[in-house]
């Protein structure tokens, strides 16, 4: 998954958001930026609006989404783009 050059791994009902630097709400417009101080985890079969980041209570899991994201992407930080509302 991809917006605005921040990407996140989905696997199976598993969803890893990586941390990205910036405001988690855009305020302007009141929507979810996706921006997290650190990694994101999230089961989608128990938890499809992503509310309960279970990171720290499911670090096997964290670790291996980690590193399928990494393998995937690689692990030099990713220039961003910031949101541009038009």
């Amino acid at each position: 998954m991809e917006a605005t050059s921040r990407t996140a791994l989905r696997k199976g009902d598993w969803v890893l958001i990586p941390p990205y630097e910036g405001p988690a709400i855009n305020t302007q417009v009141n929507i979810e930026l996706g921006n997290l101080a650190d990694y994101g985890l999230f089961n989608l079969k128990e938890d499809i609006s992503q509310q309960q980041n279970l990171a720290e209570s499911q670090p096997d899991i964290l670790q291996q989404m980690i590193k399928l994201y990494q393998d995937i992407r690689g692990q030099a930080p990713q220039e961003i783009q910031q949101l541009e509302l038009k």
